[in-house]
């Protein structure tokens, strides 16, 4: 998953866009945060688990640790 923000440093996803990619993820699905800001490009990058590491589960649904 990638994200651009137009901000002088990278944005991290709101909560309800973790649990989103919770649900369609990985705990070790990559974000890649990026700033597309000519000055900076600055980036990070995480797994979901480390961007919500307490996620709402689904009766019985889970991410999967692969």
């Amino acid at each position: 998953v990638v994200i651009v923000s137009h901000a002088d440093t990278p944005c991290t996803p709101c909560g309800a866009c973790r649990q989103r990619l919770w649900e369609h993820g990985t705990a070790q699905t990559k974000v890649f945060l990026y700033t597309a800001n000519s000055t900076s490009q600055a980036h990070q990058v995480y797994n979901l688990a480390e961007l919500l590491p307490q996620p709402f589960v689904f009766d019985g649904e889970q991410a999967q640790e692969s």
